[in-house]
């Protein structure tokens, strides 16, 4: 079955050092007409991503050699390929605060092992949507030389200026 009309034909790079996961997720992308190119780590990622544009990454994040948050960092800094792929994490690791930890190394998703199909399907098809959800940017308001916003250089509890850390 299809996954959606926004993954026809996308070509996904799938990253995954286990050999029985790699095939599952291969044969669940094919069949959702996904073109697979399979890479063993985050290293033979980042050069596969250097070579050829991908549409969606796939990513382990426990592997040898380079694991899926170096990769993920590399593709981020513009090392290889395009920076903005979304890029899933695939763990075993899905305990409480790891989603949020993982967006914030770069991954735009996180999808806990053993994959459930129906899960991953719809991760794909979130990440390749032409309508996927993005925070616009708040507007900066204009202000005036020497003109503080609210809250801004204030110290709390007689404690050190946090404003300025930030």
């Amino acid at each position: 079955r299809r996954c959606c009309c926004a993954a026809t034909a996308a070509r996904a790079l799938l990253v995954e050092d286990n050999e029985i996961n790699a095939e599952i997720a291969t044969v669940l992308l094919e069949a959702a007409d996904i073109a697979v190119t399979r890479a063993i780590d985050g290293l033979d990622a980042v050069e596969r991503a250097r070579k050829r544009g991908y549409d969606l990454v796939l990513m382990d994040v426990h592997m040898p050699r380079m694991d899926g948050i170096e990769a993920t960092r590399r593709i981020r800094s513009g090392e290889a390929g395009d920076q903005a792929v979304p890029i899933i994490a695939l763990t075993a690791d899905a305990m409480a605060g790891e989603r949020q930890r993982l967006m914030t190394l770069g991954f735009t998703d996180l999808q806990a092992k053993p994959i459930s199909p129906t899960d991953l399907l719809a991760a794909i098809c979130d990440a390749l949507s032409p309508f996927r959800f993005r925070a616009p940017t708040p507007p900066q308001p204009r202000r005036r030389a020497g003109q503080r916003q609210p809250g801004e250089g204030r110290r709390w509890g007689g404690g050190p200026d946090l404003t300025a850390i930030a």
